[in-house]
């Protein structure tokens, strides 16, 4: 671990910055027999690093080294912060007569005094430990082979694709087999299947194939992933499982909360879930999660996957699935796949019957077959292959993978060992994303920019491929990714991360719970994720941890005028992220953190940042995600001269950006810019910029050749843009040609992927745009380009997926001809308020299609959307009728939904045709009388939705027949509902999970037969003012679990049968009369006895009972 570190110091002590503070402070031979003695230390790291291990005095040797060498990368970074302190304040003149450094330092003589100090007091020190070195009769590496082994060999983005099912099939075609075929039979509604094998074997990996298998699919209503490992929490096993479902964070905390939301989402679905990684062998712990879960349709799964064979045996229902190693011959493909990335292993036979004894010593593990592969690709010298062959570090049991992993990481070049193993600051089983992981690797130091034009991000990416080649880390889909962007994100294996952490040991800490530790003394980096929001008071925990570089903390309340301080006082700090946290202000005090270089703020309440933030001449990046609340930046941080990043995204309260921004030079990542007439479009000009920018209020571009010379076209990092002008519906004819010749001059480069263009009031839209000048674009929006009268054809768009038209009034045409057939990407298509528009070309692949507020007649141009699974129509005012034959040839459809429709007297006699339909949702549809019989043939409906339907006044007597699917109904906002008649057929609703009635002023009964459905779990009777009492059939309701109330003012008494319903766990009762609330006071009550079983049980926000 030293070795990076004493590697860039030895450079950086050569320096001619260093050479003149020297001069200034005195000291310039302590600093020349500095470097001298880290370059005699250099010689011999590697071998003390390989024996550490086994050597705990060099272990500590190595420990102490590091400390004084951080210690001198402290004094040289003071060195440099003074200079670009100088450059600032004097400018950036070299002028010697402006001002030298020691007028330019507020204090010379005690800057001077200060440094002189701390450098010979460090010099000495070291002069003891290399003394030290002696002891230990360490050899030395030749230069060299040292050169030769820390070469970074450069890796492609895209990774040599892996069969992720090699020597796999048998056994996930079992395991699917035994998920699907699997259900009636069982008695339990839920069954467990564990998967148990060592670590490594790739029981994580077995369980992705099963969960991605098109027929496991297809077959379950619900699928969800939830990373357990050692902290067998329910609360946050929960939490995931909501999270996973929904798409979206689960931020519940009360149990309560939870269980009721895990019931809805699961409650009446045949699920599959995954518990990925699971050491909890309390069987009472398993059991108490086991009864939450134990809610969905027969036939539901859950897979555990597990080193325990003791777990297994608690959890597991139907036999174990015992995860042996691979075939040798499958095992030697996957180091062939990483060892011989070209394919040239004929040209290296001897190579190959070296390789061959190698995987036979892996015994069929997958992932030391990977890493070891990886750590041989590139390697063409048959006696480096011979020294892992003949390595001792074969005995492979579960205890003793470790070994094997420590070889391939003693095989990393320096740089990369400490890069890879800074990423345990993630939490075990956590997820990063790579810009993220490399600014932050930056900000450590931990890269530097050796080679003349390349930026320190390109070889942070060289370095982080690099890792991903040789196993260390590996890609996840993002889960909560936008639609049609395919974002990864990383982790890294247990294993992987076990290696990681034995090699730092104290000097990195990651705590994941509820309540904070006192840090250690040694601790260099610092994250605590808390697990549900604690509050903190103080953080005397960080007293002793004057060295942290690194602090995370995320998801804590704390009394801000204690802790910030706290925080502030830590002044070696180079990154800092406070996530999910309740922070107002940033006090004055973060100007003293001249170290920092990497600070997050993500959903903070701030308004402003101060101005002292501006100080901080070493800080790269600058994160303010979603603070919604911040106003403005500080106006001069054009003086953050180091700043490479600022991402604003989710900012919206901006109203303007700092001015003067083009001196920052550095800068390549710039989220948002709003130009001024203050601060021009002319300040991005000069700035190389990367990646996303949304340019704001582009009425301010006078000029287009201002616009012109930003350079768009040449910035071909940049792959998503967004130009936006100020909504106006009062500007001229000169400021709307004026537009056009701006946004033409804001043609970007070839490369970008994602468009938005918003309120732009030029009538046409640009020749790059029309003639297709963008042919890489994966997502498109038009929105509130009120004057444009024709979209472009968009024919040679062919990776374009997502398509977004919107608020576009004098739109009437869509160019389109024979090559717009050629458009065979386009999964998702919104077209909204474009009232003139007509007609659309035929576009055979969009499965999701959105219309709202447009020309009834462009209904009949998607007849022929074959591919339409989701379907949105809404906004017709004056639609009586869906089109005939509208939805005829629209088999796949599954969720349709109709809105904002007010003269519709009923749908389409074609819904009965639709096979596949499982959501069906009517919305302010006002002249909606009945739903037609076609509805109730709907085998496959799972979900009905009816709101704001007045006209409607009671179900069909016969209509429902036929939903012997239906799990979720909705009826809310329907004033003229007076009965939901004989509907509700119990002998077919036999699936009738939740039911949900609200809003429904002259409803004055529920029907008797409503009270025979057995399978009900969730009843919510909401803003029913003439109900007036529940029957005493409601003890029938044999899996009724929840049972809520509210705004029922002549609902006087509960019905004594609901003793009756033993399943029943959760009782809200809200904004209901005083005289009930009496009846169920706690013990007292006269109704208490019909629900003192009820677990939870909430009146009038008052909690009477929470059992466990």
């Amino acid at each position: 671990m030293a070795e990076t570190i004493i590697s860039l110091l030895i450079e950086k002590l050569g320096s001619s910055l260093v050479e003149k503070f020297g001069s200034i402070c005195t000291v310039n031979k302590e600093l020349k027999n500095l470097r001298s003695t880290f370059t005699a230390i250099q010689a011999v790291l590697k071998d003390a690093e390989e024996q550490q291990w086994t050597s705990n005095t060099i272990r500590d040797w190595l420990d102490k080294l590091e400390d004084v060498a951080y210690e001198v990368r402290d004094i040289l970074d003071e060195f440099a912060t003074e200079d670009l302190r100088r450059r600032v304040e004097i400018g950036n003149s070299t002028t010697k007569k402006v001002r030298d450094f020691l007028t330019a330092s507020k204090n010379p003589v005690a800057f001077k005094s200060q440094m002189s100090k701390k450098v010979r007091e460090v010099a000495g020190r070291l002069d003891v430990i290399a003394r030290e070195k002696l002891n230990y009769n360490l050899r030395h590496e030749d230069d060299a082979d040292r050169r030769k082994e820390t070469e970074v060999r450069v890796q492609t983005r895209s990774f040599v694709p892996e069969s992720e099912a090699l020597g796999r099939e048998e056994d996930k075609d079992m395991l699917v087999h035994l998920l699907v075929n699997r259900g009636d039979e069982v008695e339990e509604n839920v069954s467990i299947v564990p998967i148990v094998g060592m670590g490594g074997l790739g029981k994580t990996t077995l369980a992705k194939l099963v969960y991605d298998d098109e027929r496991v699919s297809s077959y379950f209503d619900q699928r969800m992933w939830v990373f357990v490992s050692e902290k067998f929490d329910r609360a946050e096993i929960m939490k995931a499982c909501i999270a996973s479902a929904n798409d979206e964070r689960c931020d519940l905390e009360h149990m309560y909360l939870l269980q009721s939301r895990l019931r809805k989402t699961l409650s009446g679905k045949r699920y599959l879930l995954v518990l990925d990684d699971v050491w909890n062998e309390n069987q009472e712990a398993w059991l108490q999660l086991k009864s939450l879960l134990n809610v969905g349709e027969k036939g539901s799964k859950i897979i555990v996957t597990t080193r325990s064979n003791i777990v297994a045996n608690i959890m597991g229902t139907l036999p174990t699935h015992h995860l042996e190693g691979l075939q040798e011959e499958d095992c030697w493909s996957l180091f062939k796949q990483r060892a011989f990335p070209n394919r040239d292993e004929e040209t290296y036979p001897d190579l190959v019957l070296i390789g061959r004894e190698i995987v036979k010593k892996c015994k069929g593990v997958p992932l030391v077959a990977k890493v070891l592969g990886g750590l041989l690709h590139y390697k063409r010298r048959e006696t480096e292959w011979l020294s892992i062959r003949n390595n001792e570090i074969w005995e492979l049991k579960e205890d003793q993978i470790m070994p094997t992993l420590r070889l391939s990481y003693n095989h990393l070049p320096s740089q990369l060992k400490q890069c890879f193993t800074y990423c345990i600051i993630f939490h075990k089983g956590g997820t990063f994303m790579q810009q993220e992981v490399i600014q932050m690797w930056i900000a450590q130091g931990l890269i530097q920019s050796s080679e003349e034009g390349k930026l320190m991000e390109d070889i942070g990416a060289e370095y982080f491929d690099e890792l991903c080649w040789r196993s260390f880390f590996q890609e996840e889909v993002m889960e909560y990714a936008p639609p049609h962007i395919e974002e990864l994100e990383y982790k890294m294996h247990d294993h992987i991360y076990d290696l990681a952490k034995s090699v730092r040991r104290t000097e990195c800490l990651t705590v994941k719970a509820r309540r904070m530790e006192c840090v250690p003394r040694k601790t260099r980096h610092f994250s605590f994720y808390s697990a549900d929001g604690i509050l903190l008071t103080d953080l005397m925990s960080f007293h002793n941890a004057q060295k942290l570089q690194t602090l995370i903390l995320a998801n804590i309340r704390i009394e801000e005028h204690v802790i910030l301080e706290d925080i502030l006082s830590l002044t070696c700090l180079r990154v800092l992220i406070l996530r999910d946290i309740n922070i107002i202000t940033l006090p004055n005090s973060i100007g003293k953190l001249k170290h920092l270089r990497y600070l997050e703020l993500y959903w903070a309440d701030i308004e402003t940042l101060p101005e002292s933030i501006c100080t901080l001449w070493n800080l790269q990046t600058l994160k303010l995600l979603y603070c919604r609340n911040l106003r403005e930046l500080p106006n001069n941080m054009w003086k953050m001269i180091s700043l490479r990043h600022l991402d604003i995204r989710g900012c919206d309260g901006l109203t303007q950006t700092p001015a003067r921004i083009s001196k920052l030079s550095d800068l390549q990542t710039l989220t948002l810019f709003i130009v001024s007439k203050e601060n021009g479009i002319d300040e991005l000009r000069d700035l190389n910029l990367q990646g996303s920018i949304k340019i704001q209020n582009l009425q301010n571009v006078l000029n287009p050749l201002d616009a012109d010379q930003v350079g768009l076209r040449e910035r071909h990092k940049l792959s998503s843009l967004g130009l936006s002008w100020k909504d106006s519906q009062d500007s001229t004819v000169a400021e709307n040609e004026n537009y056009e010749r701006v946004i033409e001059s804001l043609q970007p480069n070839s490369n970008l992927q994602n468009l938005i263009i918003e309120n732009y009031m030029g009538s046409r839209f640009p020749h790059w745009l029309m003639h297709l000048k963008v042919p890489n674009l994966i997502t498109l929006s038009s929105i509130s380009c009120k004057r444009c009268k024709i979209l472009p054809p968009f024919w040679q768009l062919h990776h374009l997926k997502d398509l977004t038209i919107r608020d576009m009034p004098d739109l009437e045409e869509w160019s389109s001809d024979e090559r717009s057939q050629t458009l065979p990407h386009i999964k998702r298509l919104e077209i909204s308020y474009c009232p003139k528009l007509s007609q659309i070309p035929h576009l055979p692949s969009v499965e999701i299609l959105k219309l709202t507020g447009c020309n009834e007649m462009l209904l009949m141009s998607i007849r022929n959307y074959t591919a339409i699974t989701e379907l949105r129509i809404g906004g017709f005012p004056e639609m009586i009728s869906l089109p005939e034959g509208l939805l005829k040839n629209l088999t796949r459809i599954k969720d349709l939904y109709i809105q904002d429709c007010p003269k519709l007297k009923s749908i389409s006699k074609d819904v009965h045709d639709l096979p596949a339909i499982e959501s069906l949702g009517l919305f302010n549809c006002g002249e909606v009388e009945s739903l037609m019989e076609g509805v109730g043939n709907l085998t496959s409906l799972k979900s009905l939705y009816i709101t704001r339907c007045n006209q409607l006044a009671s179900l069909p007597d016969k209509g429902f027949q036929g939903l012997t699917s239906l799990q979720t109904l909705l009826i809310e906002n329907c004033g003229n509902l007076r009965s939901l008649g004989e509907g509700l057929q119990v002998q077919h609703l036999n699936s009738l999970a939740y039911l949900n009635v609200r809003v429904c002023p002259e409803l004055a009964a529920l029907p008797e037969s409503l009270y025979k459905l057995t399978t009900l779990k969730t009843l919510v009777l909401s803003e029913l003012p003439e109900l007036s009492s529940l029957s005493e059939e409601i003890g029938n309701l044999a899996s009724l679990q929840e049972l809520w109330i509210r705004d029922c003012p002549h609902l006087l008494s509960l019905p004594a049968s609901l003793q009756k319903v033993t399943t029943l766990q959760t009782l809200s009762i809200e904004s209901c009369p005083m005289s009930l609330e009496r009846r169920c006071a706690k013990e007292k009550g006269e109704d208490w006895y019909k629900i003192a079983h009820v677990s939870y049980i909430l009146i009038n926000g008052q909690c009477l009972q929470e059992l466990k």
